[in-house]
């Protein structure tokens, strides 16, 4: 998965946390710092095929993290940890 689609997972996942529902793709467009929205469409696409989101068409806030998704992010999050404390161990 290249960086930009990550970013997006990772934008549309804290943003539902923090406010309880899913960004709109002009949200995602800012929050990403993603030229356009045709863009954050084309990445909502690569997680949907991917399996780590699902969005009902035509509709606007309706992006869910799949269980693959979450799953994703949180190894992703794990390993992140561990390597911080594996820096931490040898200095």
């Amino acid at each position: 998965m290249n960086p930009r689609t990550l970013s997006v997972l990772r934008y549309v996942n804290a943003f539902r946390k923090a406010n309880g529902y899913a960004p709109c793709m002009r949200e995602i467009k800012g929050g990403c710092g993603i030229s356009s929205t045709s863009v954050v469409d084309y990445q909502l696409r690569l997680l949907e095929c991917a399996g780590l989101i699902s969005r009902t068409p035509s509709v606007s806030r309706t992006i869910v993290l799949t269980h693959a998704g979450r799953a994703l992010l949180g190894n992703l999050q794990r390993s992140a940890t561990m390597k911080l404390r594996w820096r931490n161990r040898r200095a």
